[in-house]
């Protein structure tokens, strides 16, 4: 994995020698694409690296869960900032500065993160002002560019096993210079915005065995051990589930039979 510099200020991925269309970025579930056939604009321009939780790199050929395309693979980055079950409250700041005698500019970053017991909460603002840079054989390479961004992110646990989050990100860009077009950006602006709910219930696993043998020409037996090893698990209600009665709630744990045996007989006249 790899990332080949595009535009004044951003990177474009590259899984095994393929970019482009072929490795998208989505933010969550949202796939987001440039407005530039000439890449000036990779998807990576529209996130603040700040405003992220993890990146996750998947390989190979397109997903059925994901979505079409994505041939050399797929970058999701997720920015749901998630601070556990039963979080301690409170928050914490983070202030970077950063000088670049390259660029002959700046950069600066604040995060404001953290939450109470019911919400989780960050903030960031970033800003950045570069010009532009001298190569080793003495080429003054154009590459001015001022960028202002922003994101917000909550999200809460409404009942358990369920989370529900979204995420807001501003960017504007300002006078941009790119090094190998023959033109420039006056200014432009991206605003992003995604919302999710996924459910966080426990994963189990479960053995049975079944066979069956046929006795006569249409006379089958079948019979099997469910549970095979007595697991103690338990499935979460969907809400759809509740509403169709019960007198139950989301989150309700219910639990699933023990290892018990079946025989069945079928006959076809």
């Amino acid at each position: 994995v790899a990332m080949v510099r595009r535009g004044a200020d951003a990177g474009e991925p590259v899984i095994r020698g393929l970019g482009w269309e072929r490795v998208p970025t989505q933010v969550g579930c949202h796939p987001v694409y440039g407005a530039c056939p000439a890449r000036m604009d990779p998807p990576s321009m529209y996130v603040s690296p700040g405003s992220l939780q993890r990146i996750q790199v998947i390989k190979g050929l397109p997903s059925v869960t994901l979505g079409p395309g994505a041939t050399g693979g797929r970058l999701i980055l997720e920015t749901d900032f998630d601070r556990g079950v039963n979080p301690e409250p409170g928050y914490t700041g983070n202030l970077r500065l950063a000088w670049d005698g390259g660029r002959d500019g700046y950069h600066g970053h604040f995060t404001a993160e953290g939450g109470s017991d019911a919400l989780d909460a960050r903030g960031t603002a970033s800003v950045a002002q570069l010009g532009d840079y001298t190569s080793g054989g003495g080429v003054t390479v154009p590459a001015d560019l001022t960028k202002y961004a922003g994101s917000l992110s909550l999200g809460g646990r409404p009942t358990e096993p369920s989370r529900l989050f979204g995420h807001a990100q501003f960017t504007r860009e300002e006078d941009v210079d790119y090094p190998s077009l023959p033109m420039d950006v006056a200014w432009s602006e991206a605003t992003t915005v995604t919302l999710g709910y996924r459910n966080e219930a426990p994963s189990y696993q479960v053995f049975h065995v079944r066979g069956g043998i046929e006795v006569a020409r249409g006379v089958h037996i079948e019979a099997g051990i469910e549970n095979l090893f007595d697991e103690d698990y338990h499935e979460y209600l969907t809400r759809e589930a509740v509403l169709a009665g019960g007198g139950l709630k989301p989150g309700d744990e219910i639990p699933a039979p023990g290892r018990y045996a079946h025989v069945s007989l079928s006959v076809l006249f």
